[in-house]
């Protein structure tokens, strides 16, 4: 995995907080990044990817706007000084990150206070032997002082002193070397390849006005057209296949194996839309009031207050008819109907009737917790009782591969045949 670092525009404080991830690199701190960080302090950790640990070290901080003004100075200095070998693609990826970082700053805007550039660097400060907080004040000196020096370099027009500062050359490797600098670890989709880098600028790819959405299977990608409606469009080289245009009010993975398949929506209401070869057309028209994702091509549809159960190709397997619904495991899900619970499979099918107060999922497709009156008890694939309803609470603990069973204020161990591990104690 490496020692990993995000770098996130953020505006805003505590749960106001509006955040965008911006870069992520590993086991390095790229020279572009201390560019953006010049002139920072200590932040408040975003510590929402510190999966792995957390050393406590605050984020790196800087005001976002006064780094889109070095940003557009050094780009318009590197473009207006360029050296005979230069990749063209150089003026380009400077380019392209000047057009990003305006649009992000600007669809942050000020509403929330004034943005900022916040890095975690918390995985990073691992390979160093100073505290947290010593840490973040030496990288963030380092990371003025570079700005200092390129900063001078520029002021005298000294084009081989802000290579020099920025290892910018023409690169042996554009891939590594774009990684290394920082244009290989942005998060926008335009720097996501690098090897070679695209032959295309920013605005002949990403048209003003438009969004670059979520990867969707085949090399197709959503987008909002600038009418601010969303559609499907694939990456061809450099360019963009239209396969269904921007007219609808949302358009999203379905889960469905073919991932061809997507829900969309309009009015309030969501269909089903297949894109391939062929063209887009609807599989289903937008009727549903909510929708889950596809689980072995059958996905749970909300119409009013009822539920039902649809097919990849739109049909019903069960029509709207249940109170709720959980999700299949290992074939079978949860249901109730008249506030009593039972099992359905993937044909819409009750394969336990429904007469539970209460109930959860399967555990690996053998046993289920089920409620009767107050007590729990555990049922098997064939609605037999494993473990007679005499416990207050029946809990599914993966680590103890058993259940956490509770009864006279006491905790014990069931397994998934009913057989007591561990008496309540």
């Amino acid at each position: 995995m490496g020692n990993r670092a995000w770098l996130y525009l953020q505006a805003g404080d505590g749960d106001d907080a509006r955040t965008i991830e911006f870069a992520e690199t590993k086991n390095h701190f790229p020279l572009l990044w201390r560019v953006l960080l010049a002139d920072g302090g200590a932040g408040d950790a975003i510590a929402d990817q510190r999966v792995f640990g957390d050393a406590g070290t605050p984020n790196l901080a800087s005001d976002a706007r006064a780094a889109q003004a070095r940003i557009g100075r050094l780009a318009s200095f590197v473009v207006a000084h360029p050296l005979p070998d230069d990749d063209p693609a150089l003026a380009r990826q400077f380019d392209a990150l000047v057009r990003h970082l305006g649009e992000s700053i600007d669809a942050l805007g000020d509403a929330h206070g004034a943005p900022r550039f916040s890095a975690n660097l918390d995985e990073l400060s691992w390979l160093d032997d100073s505290d947290p907080d010593a840490y973040i004040d030496q990288e963030r000196e380092t990371c003025t002082r570079l700005w200092w020096r390129v900063a001078n370099c520029m002021d005298f027009r000294d084009v081989r002193g802000v290579r020099d500062a920025l290892e910018i050359d023409t690169p042996a490797d554009w891939r590594d070397w774009a990684w290394s600098f920082g244009f290989g670890c942005m998060s926008h989709h335009y720097f996501a390849r690098q090897d070679p880098p695209r032959s295309v600028t920013f605005a002949a790819m990403f048209d003003a006005g438009e969004r670059h959405g979520n990867w969707l299977g085949f090399d197709t990608f959503s987008f909002r057209g600038r009418n601010g409606l969303w559609g499907v469009r694939r990456e061809n080289n450099d360019a963009w296949d239209v396969i269904v245009p921007p007219e609808w009010a949302n358009l999203w993975a379905s889960g469905a194996r073919d991932d061809r398949l997507f829900w969309v929506a309009r009015d309030g209401r969501v269909g089903l839309l297949l894109a391939d070869d062929a063209g887009a057309r609807i599989v289903r028209e937008p009727a549903f009031d909510a929708v889950w994702d596809f689980t072995d091509d059958i996905a749970c549809v909300r119409v009013g207050e009822r539920f039902g159960l649809v097919r990849a190709d739109g049909a019903w397997v069960l029509e709207p008819s249940l109170d709720d619904f959980g999700e299949f495991v290992d074939g079978l899900a949860s249901a109730s109907v008249d506030g009593r619970w039972g099992f359905v499979d993937t044909n819409g099918a009750w394969i336990i009737a429904p007469r539970f107060d209460d109930a959860q999922e399967f555990v690996r497709g053998e046993a289920v917790a089920v409620c009767e009156g107050e007590h729990w008890g555990l049922l098997g694939r064939d609605g037999q009782w494993r473990a007679w309803p005499e416990w207050t609470s029946l809990d599914w603990s993966p680590e103890r591969d058993a259940f956490l069973a509770q009864r006279d204020g006491k905790v014990g161990l069931v397994d998934v045949t009913g057989r007591i591990v561990v008496a309540p104690r």
